[in-house]
């Protein structure tokens, strides 16, 4: 998975650092296309940068959200100095997309931020809903705090994003919608076979969503960090959720 060390000199120390939080198990071609498109491409647009790979141990229901999570947290528990100390600026990112467009927005907003505008794949072009918050998204720290991060009861595929969007707007944030113009990513998909979640309807449909946000989320999440290796180009957790 190594490749050439991502070039520093070429970042704007005025840029805040992102970065780049991408859940993952199991997708090795995904993630190899992942690295080697997203480190060049953040060369081109002078941001400092960080690649945080989160992965799920075990053979367990993937939880993207909690993932997400658990890296957050790891992220506001590192020591000065560390590779992902001091940023407060976030992409969710899904491995499987990469930007088109070379002036995607990958900064932080007034707002969480929607990158997405639509999903091309090599036979299809699929435009995201208006409440879609998903694929590809930006938050502060500040945010994150707000919303609560991501609920941690959704598995599998399907609901996570409806949800974080219905946090977002109980926050009082407003969504800066995608560009249709800047929004245009490839969804590789080389080995996606998530299993659609049962439940998301009525994990959606729950009552009092505002207490819900309150006690299930980025505060909350129960993990257990089982090893992190810093390689060149990309920081990864192995993370038991």
């Amino acid at each position: 998975m190594e490749i050439a060390r991502y070039d520093c000199s070429y970042q704007d120390p005025a840029e805040p650092k992102i970065i780049i939080v991408v859940p993952y198990r199991h997708r090795e071609l995904d993630l190899l296309s992942f690295i080697l498109h997203m480190v060049p491409y953040f060369r081109h647009l002078v941001r400092q940068m960080e690649i945080l790979v989160a992965e799920q141990n075990g053979t367990g229901p993937f939880n993207r959200a909690k993932l997400f999570n658990a890296a957050i947290r790891e992220v506001k528990k590192a020591p000065k100095g560390d590779r992902l100390s001091g940023s407060k600026c976030f992409a969710f990112h899904d491995v499987d997309k990469l930007p088109i467009n070379l002036d995607v927005p990958y900064s932080c907003a007034m707002g969480p931020q929607q990158l997405v505008w639509s999903f091309q794949s090599d036979n299809k072009t699929v435009e995201t809903y208006s409440s879609f918050l998903g694929g590809v998204t930006m938050f502060s720290m500040d945010q994150l705090e707000r919303i609560n991060g991501a609920s941690n009861s959704f598995v599998g595929w399907g609901g996570e994003d409806d949800d974080l969007w219905r946090r977002v707007k109980m926050a009082g944030l407003e969504v800066v919608e995608a560009d249709k113009n800047k929004g245009q990513f490839y969804e590789g998909n080389y080995q996606h076979s998530q299993a659609a979640n049962p439940n998301r309807h009525a994990l959606l449909n729950r009552g009092n969503q505002e207490s819900i946000m309150r006690n299930d989320g980025l505060r909350q999440v129960n993990y257990t960090l089982i090893s992190r290796v810093n390689y060149n180009t990309f920081v990864w957790l192995l993370l038991d959720v």
